[in-house]
C-alpha cells in the first residue's frame, strides 16, 4: 500500500521536474484489510496486504516534501533549498537515533521537536526529527510492537495537531494512516482531522491533488460507461454532459423522476422503521416512530443499517445509472461510502444544525459523489435543497472562512462574499433526483409547513481519511439480485461492508 505513494511522489515530482528515486515499485493499493470487504471469493497470495514493516521513509518523506514546498507554497528559495535536503541517497536508508531509546515515548518526543522546528523555520530539523520519530515506529512494528506504538503516535499526533494546526504534522499524520488501513482497514480519526485541516489550509488543493493520483492507480471500470438504470438509459456523452454540468455548477437535475410506486413503498418504510430524533438540537435517546399527522421532532435519521436492509435502497444505490454518473465524477472507480435517508419537519422553523439547516461543506470523503432523491414534493417552503453554485472549487472559498475550519455558517456571513445569483434553492416533485458536489456551501432550508423525506447515497473514491462511522454490514438475508451480481463482479464497491 505504501508503494502507492512512491508511484503518486513520483508523479508529483515528475509533474514538477523534479528527479527522485524510488527504492521499488508499485503493488497492491487502496484495499482493506480482507474483514471489511464482502468474501465474495477467497483471497489469493498475489493479493496480500501491505505490511507496515514493509514502509519505506522514502515515500512518505516524500509527501512531507512535496507538502512543504507545494502545498504551503513556501518561497521559491526554501522550496529550492528543501529540495537539496531531499535526495533519498542513503542507501541504508534510516535507522533510530543514536543514543535515545527505541520506544514509543521517544516518537511522542520526536514529533514534537519537529513541530518546534517547524515553527521556528527549521526545515532541516523538522524533517529530521520525523525521519527519526518514523524511524523508530517502523522498528518497533518490525518486532511486534505495533499496538503500542501505535497507540503513542496516534495520541501526540492528535494532541499536536489540535494545538498547533502545524501542516507538516498533519501531512505526517496522513501519511502514517495509509500503513495503518492498509495493514487493519480501520481509519484513524485524527488523520481523518488532518484531512480537514489540508483541505482549509490548502482551499481544496490538497484533496484534488491526492484525488488525482487515485485516479491514476483506480481508473474507471470498463463497465458503467453505457446501459440502463433507473433513469433511463446513459451513454458515454450524456455523463459527460451531466459531469460537466456539476463541475462548471455544483449539481445537476435529473430530467426523469423515479416511479411512483418506488416513492410509495419507501415512504411506507420510512414511516413503519423507528430512526434518531432530533428535538431543538438534541438528539433523542432512543428510536421514535415519525408521525407525520402529528409530528413530535424536528428530524428523524433512518439508521444506515435499516436503510441498507431494504432491497429497493439496496436497488438505488446499485442502479447502473448512478454508478456511472458518480464513476464519471469521481474518475475513478466508485465505493458505496454511505446510505442515509431521514425526515425534516416544521416543527422548530429557525434553523437547525443538527439537520444540516446552516450553510457547510461536507469533508467525510476524499472526494465523493452525493445523490440526494425527494420521495415528497419540495416546494420553498418545504426544506429545498440549497447551494451556493461554484463554491466546490479550488480558492472558490474565502480564506477567512476556512480559517475557522469546519462549521456551520449564516447566510449572512457567505452573503458578503457571493452574489444573489449564486445562491439556489432546487425544488421538485417527488421521485427528484439530483446529484452533486457537496464540497461547495450547501444547506438544506428551514422548512415553513409540512415534512420532507430524503434519501441521500454517497460513493467515495476511497475509504482511507474518511470519517470514524458506525459498521453498517450487508446481511445476505436481504440481498437482491442486482446488488449480489455486482459484488461479484465489483467487490470494491462494497469494501466498506462485511457480508455475513
Amino acid at each position: 500500500m505504501i508503494n502507492l505513494f512512491k508511484h503518486w511522489v513520483k508523479m508529483g515530482f515528475d509533474k514538477l521536474g523534479v528527479e527522485i528515486r524510488l527504492k521499488s515499485s508499485i503493488q497492491n493499493i487502496d484495499s482493506p484489510a480482507q474483514s471489511n470487504s464482502i468474501p465474495i471469493q477467497p483471497k489469493s497470495e498475489n493479493n496480500s496486504g501491505s505490511n507496515p514493516a514493509d514502509i519505506d521513509i522514502d515515500s512518505i518523506l516524500a509527501l512531507l516534501a512535496y507538502g512543504l514546498f507545494k502545498l504551503l507554497s513556501l518561497p521559491r528559495e526554501e522550496s529550492d533549498r528543501l529540495l537539496e535536503l531531499i535526495r533519498f541517497n542513503d542507501p541504508n536508508g534510516f535507522s533510530a537515533p543514536p543514543n535515545k531509546e527505541c520506544n514509543a515515548e521517544t516518537i511522542a518526543s520526536e514529533v514534537e521537536i519537529g513541530n518546534i522546528c517547524f515553527k521556528q523555520g527549521q526545515f532541516q530539523e523538522t524533517l529530521a526529527a520525523y525521519q527519526q520519530a518514523l524511524g523508530i515506529w517502523i522498528q518497533l512494528v518490525e518486532s511486534g510492537q505495533l499496538q503500542e506504538s501505535t497507540r503513542i503516535l496516534q495520541e501526540t499526533l492528535r494532541t499536536s495537531i489540535r494545538e498547533s494546526q502545524c501542516r507538516p504534522l498533519d501531512l505526517l499524520s496522513v501519511a502514517v494512516s495509509l500503513g495503518i488501513y492498509s495493514e487493519t482497514g480501520s481509519v484513524w480519526e485524527f488523520a481523518h482531522q488532518s484531512k480537514i485541516q489540508l483541505h482549509c489550509q490548502t482551499n481544496a488543493y490538497f484533496n484534488d491533488f491526492v484525488s488525482w493520483l487515485i485516479t491514476t492507480y483506480r481508473p474507471p471500470y470498463e463497465t458503467f460507461k453505457q446501459g440502463e438504470g433507473i433513469l433511463g438509459s446513459f451513454n458515454s456523452e450524456r455523463l459527460d454532459a451531466i459531469n460537466s454540468a456539476i463541475n462548471n455548477g455544483s449539481y445537476y437535475i435529473f430530467p426523469d423522476r423515479l416511479p411512483a410506486q418506488l416513492c410509495d413503498r419507501l415512504t411506507n418504510f420510512a414511516l413503519t422503521t423507528p430512526g434518531i430524533g432530533y428535538q431543538q438540537q438534541e438528539t433523542l435517546p432512543e428510536l421514535v416512530l415519525y408521525n407525520r399527522d402529528n409530528p413530535q421532532v424536528d428530524g428523524c435519521y433512518i439508521p444506515e443499517q435499516d436503510a441498507l436492509d431494504n432491497s429497493d435502497i439496496q436497488g438505488l444505490a446499485t442502479d447502473p445509472y448512478f454508478l456511472a454518473v458518480a464513476q464519471r465524477h469521481l474518475g475513478a472507480q466508485p465505493i458505496l461510502a454511505n446510505v442515509s435517508m431521514w425526515w425534516s419537519s416544521a416543527i422548530d422553523q429557525s434553523p437547525n444544525s443538527a439537520m444540516a439547516q446552516l450553510y457547510h461543506f461536507d469533508m467525510d470523503w476524499l472526494k465523493w459523489t452525493n445523490f440526494f432523491i425527494y420521495l415528497t414534493d419540495v416546494t420553498t417552503d418545504t426544506g429545498p435543497h440549497c447551494y451556493i453554485a461554484n463554491t466546490h472549487h479550488r480558492q472558490a472559498k474565502p480564506e477567512t472562512l476556512l480559517a475557522r475550519r469546519y462549521v456551520r455558517i449564516a447566510d449572512r456571513e457567505l452573503q458578503e462574499y457571493y452574489p444573489e445569483e449564486d445562491f439556489v434553492e432546487i425544488t421538485g416533485l417527488r421521485g427528484t433526483v439530483i446529484v452533486g458536489d457537496t464540497r461547495c456551501y450547501h444547506k438544506a432550508k428551514p422548512l415553513k409547513t409540512g415534512d420532507r423525506l430524503m434519501i441521500n447515497i454517497t460513493y467515495a473514491n476511497t475509504l482511507w481519511l474518511g470519517g470514524s462511522y458506525k459498521q453498517p454490514i450487508l446481511k445476505s438475508d436481504f440481498y437482491n439480485e442486482n446488488l449480489l451480481t455486482l459484488a461479484q463482479t465489483h467487490p470494491r464497491i462494497f469494501s466498506k461492508f462485511i457480508k455475513l
